[in-house]
């Protein structure tokens, strides 16, 4: 960071490149994926808008595919410790459920729920939608 910044200053130069494509350290991914991707301008620029959707997504997903997302709720890393839980289903249910109601055109596609999860494991969960959107 002392060469090239931290956060949305961060200079984009081609030796970056080179150090993100040999992969990006376990304890650093939710901040480069949050900068890289533009999803933490986004989820400045729109604070409360995840808990808002969270809150009323029943009124904007049709049933169908929030009964798609249910049954790929307990498919998603099945095996991992996060999801053995009601915590951490309720939280990737929020995130599918939220990013369905920000995206009606594209609601919910099969194997977004192991991207999320993924996302989840390194991300808060209004990180992991905002990671989503972008």
């Amino acid at each position: 960071f002392a060469d090239y910044g931290r956060g949305v200053c961060m200079y984009r130069t081609s030796h970056l490149l080179d150090l993100v494509l040999k992969g990006i350290p376990d304890s650093l991914r939710a901040e480069m994926w949050m900068v890289f991707s533009g999803a933490a301008n986004e989820m400045e620029t729109h604070p409360l808008y995840y808990s808002q959707l969270v809150k009323t997504y029943r009124q904007h997903v049709p049933e169908s595919v929030l009964d798609e997302i249910e049954r790929d709720l307990h498919r998603s890393l099945p095996e991992h410790d996060a999801y053995q839980s009601e915590v951490g289903i309720n939280t990737l249910r929020n995130v599918l459920c939220a990013y369905a109601a920000r995206n009606p055109n594209i609601g919910y596609c099969q194997a977004m729920n192991i991207v999320c999860s993924l996302i989840l494991l390194y991300c808060s969960e209004e990180e992991a939608f905002w990671l989503m959107v972008a």
